[in-house]
């Protein structure tokens, strides 16, 4: 294979579009850069809010199914725990993600350190 006709320096070179330098541009043609700069950045900024919300909703789900499934007393502790709101997403999801044992060693620990 022939890895030199993807890579070609100069075929590369002549085949790009150049823009003209930003000194160069009239101020209207700066003043439209940068506008479309900030369009680019804006729908950049919309696409992480969608990816926040649907990350938030299947975080809700995921809780409500944890506490619609659990015995009472862990029930009444997820939902009277504040830890677990979707604002504390992300140290829930890594508590959650913990072993049994490694639950039991933090919580001994947090009790040991409590009463020193």
């Amino acid at each position: 294979m022939n890895t030199n006709q993807y890579w070609d320096p100069l075929k590369l070179a002549t085949s790009m579009q150049k823009t003209q330098s930003y000194e160069s541009l009239s101020e209207e043609g700066k003043l439209k850069r940068r506008l479309d700069k900030m369009e680019g950045a804006i729908i950049q900024c919309d696409n992480i809010i969608k990816i926040h919300n649907n990350n938030l909703k299947k975080y809700d789900n995921r809780m409500h199914n944890i506490i619609n499934n659990s015995e009472e007393d862990i029930r009444d502790f997820y939902i009277d725990t504040p830890s677990f709101a979707n604002k504390n997403m992300i140290e829930s999801l890594i508590w959650l993600s913990l072993s049994d044992k490694e639950k039991n060693k933090i919580l001994d620990d947090d009790i040991d350190t409590y009463f020193r």
